[in-house]
């Protein structure tokens, strides 16, 4: 999934987060105090259903002969959770409803 060919999302928005080793005081958003002070921003998205495989039923005949046939489609969920640098925390206050 990338953000090119104009998906809606302006990847210039986000930027890339630095090694930890260049800013090693930086801590999650939720936790910080200061709405102006940079911090790493969490953002959770989740599928709750989306089609994954078949689902097959079983049948039995007259004689007795259990055979199985399509049904169906099974539906999954799936989540992800993203960091990234915001340089103040006030362009990330979503995090602190989780």
């Amino acid at each position: 999934m990338g953000l090119a060919g104009g998906a809606g999302v302006d990847g210039s928005m986000f930027e890339v987060l630095p090694q930890t080793s260049d800013l090693p005081d930086l801590q999650r958003c939720k936790l910080c105090g200061d709405r102006w002070k940079p911090c790493i921003c969490s953002y959770s998205l989740s599928i709750e259903w989306y089609p994954c495989m078949l689902k097959y039923c079983k049948s039995r005949d007259a004689g007795g002969k259990v055979s199985s046939y399509k049904c169906g489609i099974r539906s999954c969920q799936k989540g992800y959770t993203f960091d990234y640098y915001v340089p103040q925390k006030q362009l990330c206050l979503w995090d602190e409803e989780t």
